[in-house]
């Protein structure tokens, strides 16, 4: 007689042992004892084992699990903490499947998760948006005061006690800080004043390079009521923006010419000698077109044709032998 485990278990599940008898006389041999033993031994693990496997049981235990649940018992007005909390594998078992054990290991982490955080999470109450109108008494000379709001969003301050504490709270804000804001951010009346730049065209492609244009703003083209460097401040965004616009509606595109050379020999020798090759440049630069960048070089190519050999004859001198080959 012995123990057999089951084996032959589904994926996750731990076969139980099963006792298992065979009696005496199961397996016989006429050659002797030890034969017929070794037969009633394999016939009794065969039987065994198959037994196990038939009437045997199947354990699936629940996977570990983590999680955060967040605290849901909380006064109106609070919001609840996330709060932590673990299962160890094994806090639910089934002799039906894996699946099964897993699900009623959910539903307990669930339950005792949230009932946890309830328990051992905190509530926060957020400050409703608060606000106060006070009025600007610090204007410069001719400047008139506005009424600047004073405003504390919701959720600035908070209070894990009541709501009622953290209202208190943003409401002591607008009273300590609400002129003081009034009288930084509070509006006087100020004209921006004359301005005017050069702007360079930035629109250009294929190697162009834009011209500068001119744009201006007459006194009072931003009128606010905030201040002098605030006006003038605006006023030069907006010069800035307008005259670049501008300059890339009015501007013009102008195709510079890149560095151009020539070999040249020098064709003016006397009879028996050979005239040296001269390089004749034209600096990048030196011509322009609105055309395109080709019509640039070939300006520059042309003032070679036209000068070129003229520059070779002056420049390169003549030495007896044979022309040297370029």
């Amino acid at each position: 007689s012995g123990s057999f485990t089951k084996n032959n278990c589904a994926s996750g599940g731990v076969g139980s042992s099963v006792g298992f008898s065979q009696a005496a006389g199961a397996q016989s041999s006429t050659v002797s004892q030890a034969d017929a033993d070794s037969k009633g031994l394999a016939l009794f693990n065969t039987n065994g084992q198959a037994n196990a496997n038939t009437n045997g049981t199947c354990t699936f235990s629940s996977i570990a699990r983590s999680g955060s649940f967040t605290k849901n018992n909380c006064a109106s007005g609070g919001v609840g903490s996330s709060v932590a909390f673990s299962q160890a594998a094994g806090a639910q078992s089934s002799t039906v499947s894996q699946a099964d054990a897993d699900s009623k290991g959910l539903a307990l982490f669930n339950t005792n998760g949230q009932a946890n955080a309830n328990t051992n999470g905190t509530c926060t109450f957020s400050s409703i948006a608060t606000s106060g109108s006070f009025t600007k008494n610090n204007c410069a000379a001719g400047g008139v005061g506005s009424s600047a709001v004073y405003t504390v969003p919701a959720g600035r301050y908070s209070s894990t006690s009541s709501q009622a504490a953290a209202d208190a709270l943003a409401q002591t804000d607008v009273t300590n800080n609400g002129q003081a804001n009034a009288n930084t951010y509070g509006d006087c009346t100020f004209r921006s004043a004359a301005i005017s730049g050069t702007f360079k065209k930035n629109t250009c492609v294929g190697g162009s390079v834009g011209s500068y244009v001119g744009y201006a703003l007459a006194e009072g083209a931003i009128v606010l009521k905030t201040s002098q460097a605030d006006v003038d401040s605006k006023a030069l965004s907006k010069l800035n923006a307008e005259g670049q616009a501008n300059a890339n509606a009015s501007g013009q595109c102008l195709f510079y010419n890149v560095y151009t050379q020539r070999s040249i020999r020098r064709t003016y020798c006397p009879r028996g000698t050979n005239g040296t090759v001269v390089i004749y440049s034209v600096s990048p630069g030196t011509y322009s077109s609105l055309i395109s960048q080709a019509d640039a070089n070939q300006q520059a190519e042309s003032e070679i044709d036209r000068q070129g050999q003229g520059y070779a004859d002056r420049n390169g001198v003549c030495n007896p032998g044979d022309i040297e080959e370029i």
